[in-house]
């Protein structure tokens, strides 16, 4: 099992390019058409100027990136910030219980 990116903007999902049903009227595994009017595209693309089918959904713990070499915290998020990359929505997991 895994996470997909869901393409949603704001509260509503974006709408199939090909059918224009929305993107919860395909299937979730293979983003086949209920319809049969192939599968779910959109040429919709987000503030990092990347279409949507362009994401991928990473999960992971702190100690992941830190033992990737990858930094972590606050001082990353201002370093991307600076950098000019889009952090609004950016977000994660605080804790599993």
């Amino acid at each position: 099992q895994a996470f997909s990116y869901v393409p949603v903007k704001g509260s509503g999902d974006l709408k199939c390019s090909t059918c224009r049903q929305s993107f919860l009227d395909h299937d979730k595994r293979t983003r086949k058409c209920q319809r049969g009017k192939g599968s779910f595209t959109s040429s919709y693309s987000c503030s990092c100027n990347s279409s949507y089918d362009r994401h991928c959904t990473v999960v992971q713990t702190q100690q992941e990136r830190e033992a990737s070499g990858k930094a972590t915290g606050t001082p990353w998020m201002q370093a991307a910030a600076r950098d000019g990359l889009p952090t609004a929505h950016m977000g994660g997991v605080g804790g599993l219980t």
